[in-house]
């Protein structure tokens, strides 16, 4: 390795591991109950997406560990023993992925395909891979479906 990557590695991995560790903090330390809590930001799941990819760094710094109501068709839902019931906007693959409270044992009834709904909940960033997931959802309002 020359000195110009080992310098930008010196640099970035430590970053990579702070802003790691900030996003933990923020998701065991998520306090109160998201039903009663005032939303942070409010603005559409495509709204949301596009300023991730446009820029992801600033993007995480500004959402990561906020409550963020979105509104938005859903895409998909998904169950997994690992992470429940993980609702997803717009787009089944990128789209913005919303585990639901760990209370919400069932799928809601409002969580169907097509559905239009409004879900609040706390941001946890983006990556590349997996798109932009939130934790801890509730649905606040479902608007109508669009099938």
């Amino acid at each position: 390795m020359n000195v110009k990557t080992k310098t930008a590695l010196s640099i970035i991995l430590p970053l990579l591991l702070l802003s790691v560790m900030i996003l933990v903090y923020f998701i065991r330390n998520s306090s109160g109950d998201i039903k009663t809590a005032q939303a942070q930001y409010k603005l559409s799941s495509k709204e949301l997406n596009r300023e991730f990819i446009l820029n992801d760094s600033i993007t995480n710094l500004k959402y990561s560990g906020k409550i963020v109501e979105l509104h938005g068709i859903i895409a998909d839902v998904k169950t997994s023993e690992a992470h429940g019931i993980i609702i997803v906007f717009d787009d089944p693959s990128m789209g913005v992925k919303c585990v639901m409270d760990s209370t919400i044992k069932e799928i809601p009834k409002d969580a169907e395909i097509g559905n239009t709904v409004k879900i609040k909940g706390i941001c946890i960033g983006s990556d590349q891979l997996i798109g932009v997931m939130m934790n801890q959802c509730i649905i606040t309002e479902k608007s109508g479906t669009n099938h």
